[in-house]
């Protein structure tokens, strides 16, 4: 039971080091507590503030103990965690076989697609001093959307040409006359 945690805290090459220091210690809660300042509950280390930052490392957490075979509101108690993220974790993990998200659940790209990709690749190749501005504009798609395909899909990097005055050799003349009048 001293082992069950270690690898929602650390990876695997510092799990066996620190395992093995600690096993060769005569105080097994003290080494641990030395090195994560967990504290040691009911036979199972609990996390204060920084071992569970992310809710992934929790579900893992919370997968680990429902395959031990303990109670939901056990769970819920040694884990500190919110009473709802106990049922839905264990029902997830029965419907996928996995602690991931569910397919589909994330936010569709509907903007992004190869046909729009395709047109701004081909307003750019006829004219490269179009601006993203006039893009928008003719396409109908939002600003952001238009700069991240070009940016990431079509790998365009921003470039504005500066308008400046053309000077001649008789400009450049007269001004450096004007300085040294000055």
């Amino acid at each position: 039971m001293m082992s069950c945690y270690f690898h929602f805290l650390c990876d695997l090459h510092e799990y066996e080091a620190i395992y093995q220091i600690i096993e060769e210690s005569a105080d097994k809660k003290a080494a641990f507590n030395e090195y994560f300042s967990l504290g040691l509950e009911y036979g199972l280390f609990t996390y204060r503030s920084s071992a569970f930052r992310t809710m992934s490392s929790k579900r893992s957490a919370i997968l680990e103990l429902f395959k031990q075979g303990k109670r939901q509101c056990e769970i819920v108690r040694l884990l500190n965690s919110p009473r709802q993220a106990v049922p839905d974790a264990i029902c997830r993990f029965k419907e996928l076989c996995n602690d991931g998200r569910r397919p589909g659940s994330r936010r569709k790209h509907t903007m992004n697609t190869s046909k729009n990709r395709k047109a701004i690749k081909k307003r750019v190749q006829r004219n490269p001093r179009v601006s993203m501005r006039k893009i928008v504009r003719d396409m109908g798609i939002s600003d952001r959307s238009v700069r991240q395909m070009a940016r990431t899909e079509l790998g365009l990097k921003p470039y504005m040409f500066q308008k400046v005055q053309l000077l001649t050799e008789k400009n450049k003349f007269v001004r450096l006359q004007r300085c040294q009048n000055f």
